[in-house]
């Protein structure tokens, strides 16, 4: 789940500057222990804003036919609670490489918090028990050091 800041569209404007925040490795280094304090004193209390664009599924794990998957995402809090903010819609038959192009609500964030990104897959519609495809995670401290 993420893509190169090259291919990504623009966000549009929703609470406050929206940035695009997807998983991928931080470019940039922080030099001393005052700018790592300085950040992290920035980032408590912050809103986050997500876009969910797309998922890439290295194994097939529908029955039949092509997968029809979505993405939960999830807040984790430092003292382990989990909080569901959002739930993409299903891409229907999207099977392994599905688009979701789905903005998630804005929510208030500290720096140690994490956000993780799970996939799911119907399985026989609405009807039956969705099917965990794999889930990526990471700490908001983490996605707002990174350069996408």
């Amino acid at each position: 789940m993420g893509c190169a800041s090259s291919q990504l569209p623009e966000a549009p404007d929703a609470v406050g500057p929206a940035r695009t925040l997807l998983t991928s490795s931080s470019q940039e280094k922080l030099t001393t222990e005052k700018d790592k304090k300085a950040l992290d004193g920035a980032l408590k209390h912050r809103r986050l804003q997500v876009w969910v664009l797309r998922a890439e599924l290295l194994k097939n794990f529908g029955s039949f036919g092509k997968m029809d998957p979505f993405v939960v995402v999830e807040r984790v809090k430092s003292d382990g609670h989990v909080w569901e903010f959002a739930r993409t819609r299903t891409d229907w038959g999207g099977h392994m490489k599905p688009n979701f192009n789905h903005l998630c609500r804005s929510i208030e964030v500290d720096s140690d918090d994490v956000i993780r990104f799970r996939v799911l897959e119907k399985s026989f519609g609405d009807f039956g028990t969705p099917i965990f495809c794999g889930e990526a995670s990471t700490t908001v401290q983490i996605l707002l050091r990174s350069n996408v």
